[in-house]
């Protein structure tokens, strides 16, 4: 609950707002989202597990999770690391301009592309196949 309000304090002092709040009631699940009027930010609390996604208004079904965003911005290889929710509202905290710029109408486009290249490394990352197992 405290990294919820961390991330409120957060996104409303960088003129964000709350559009959406749903608790499961059940193991402590919920979501929220905040918009800037063009950036949507999500905190996820599913299993115990917590996590914050990026997306757009113009694109509101896709998100992206903040771990690709700090791959993208560092240029990092490792995609398998998992991003503690602390760590997250503080990456967040320091890179939220940028975030914004990326996710701008006028960016956008190539940010969603990368990201999605990102992705696809991930997942090879992840599940390398049998073959690259192998060779390993």
């Amino acid at each position: 609950m405290q990294n919820k309000i961390l991330l409120k304090d957060l996104l409303i002092a960088n003129h964000f707002e709350l559009i959406e709040d749903i608790n499961s009631g059940s193991f402590g699940d919920f979501y929220c989202t905040y918009s800037n009027g063009d950036v949507l930010i999500r905190m996820v609390r599913d299993r115990s597990s917590t996590s914050l996604d990026i997306g757009t208004i113009k694109d509101n079904k896709l998100w992206f999770d903040l771990g690709l965003i700090k791959a993208l911005i560092y240029k990092e290889n490792d995609l398998k690391k998992v991003f503690a929710i602390e760590d997250s509202i503080n990456f967040l905290e320091q890179h939220l301009q940028l975030i914004k710029m990326l996710f701008n109408h006028e960016k956008y486009s190539s940010t969603k592309a990368a990201l999605e290249d990102l992705e696809n490394k991930r997942v090879a990352q992840m599940f390398p196949s049998k073959k690259n197992y192998n060779e390993s």
